[in-house]
């Protein structure tokens, strides 16, 4: 399992539900999250989470954080590749 590199307990849905706003998202690869040399989530299951929270709560806002897991992200991706890669997964939901 990934339990030693994980920061959180909770899974996005449970923090968002439990009050968090900012989340630290690191991008590992094309489609996962992750921690030190673990992935975690699945981009699109955390934009799916994000995207179905706010649906419920309009008034809110979340604030993410996206950035190079330092460990697994391929050096030619860039921040903005990066941020456009979490983009294109929020439009799809």
């Amino acid at each position: 399992g990934t339990d030693w590199v994980l920061c959180q307990q909770m899974t996005v849905k449970e923090q968002l539900e439990a009050g968090i706003r900012l989340l630290d998202l690191r991008v590992s690869s094309k489609t996962y999250f992750g921690h030190g040399p673990a992935l975690t989530e699945r981009i699109n299951i955390v934009a799916k989470d994000i995207c179905d929270y706010l649906s419920k709560h309009p008034n809110q806002v979340v604030v993410c954080l996206v950035r190079p897991n330092s460990i697994t992200t391929p050096k030619q991706m860039k921040n903005s590749n990066l941020v456009q890669l979490v983009h294109s997964a929020l439009q799809k939901e």
